[in-house]
């Protein structure tokens, strides 16, 4: 999906995963949500070719290069973003989305110890919690700054890092967090979520395996396998 080759997307995005249990308490605090979508900037982050509109029936590897006006080669499996508009949808609609939460939770910004932001850039994270009326302190993106944008993983990143972090020097075992997703879609969910003695791994590096079969090697070996050659 992201394309090396692309000197724009390529240098901000970084991978990862995560797992989260969650445990049933009678004395859980209450969860609040505020969930948007606006589907007609859809096209703003996109995989052209992910869906069944746009269906190419080849690997990334067959199909043919575009020559964008970037100066780099494309083909409609890579990932495609509107930088610009991506921009000026999280501007517009996330901060609204925030504060239309905090109004509903009854919530403001002295009752939040972190607004934890997707972590999409430096300069959108501190501008989109201005905008929502926190503090720089209350804001961090140094999990950007370590990992890039590591897309759905990158909230859990900054609770694993920032709030980790701050939590065993208080030594808390409570803490409540605003947590604000934005992106594809394009959509913005936001939480108001408290909580009380989580356990938090913070974040294992992953260390390639020497044994690692790269996606167009397994590609070949199901081309093989197919034929009765593997």
């Amino acid at each position: 999906v992201f394309n090396v080759d692309n000197r724009v997307n390529a240098p901000v995005f970084g991978d990862g995963g995560s797992a989260a249990l969650v445990e049933y308490s009678a004395d859980s605090a209450k969860v609040c949500f505020n969930i948007e979508t606006f589907s007609e900037g859809y096209e703003a982050i996109i995989v052209p070719a992910s869906g069944q509109r746009c269906r190419v029936f080849k690997s990334p590897q067959e199909e043919e290069p575009i020559q964008t006006p970037f100066g780099h080669k494309a083909t409609l499996s890579d990932l495609y973003m509107d930088g610009g508009a991506v921009f000026d949808f999280t501007m517009s609609r996330v901060p609204s989305n925030i504060k239309i939460l905090m109004e509903y939770a009854g919530v403001g910004e002295k009752d939040i110890d972190y607004l934890c932001l997707h972590q999409a850039n430096k300069q959108i994270i501190q501008t989109v919690g201005a905008a929502a009326g926190f503090p720089e302190e209350k804001t961090p993106w140094t999990a950007f700054e370590n990992y890039g944008n590591n897309t759905m993983v990158s909230i859990p990143t900054v609770i694993n890092t920032t709030v980790k972090e701050s939590m065993e020097v208080a030594n808390a075992e409570k803490t409540t967090l605003l947590c604000s997703g934005y992106g594809n879609g394009l959509a913005v969910a936001s939480c108001v979520l408290a909580l009380d003695r989580p356990y938090l791994s913070g974040v294992k590096d992953y260390v390639k395996p020497k044994d690692f079969v790269s996606g167009a090697e397994y590609a070949e070996y199901w081309k093989r396998k197919l034929r009765g050659e593997a």
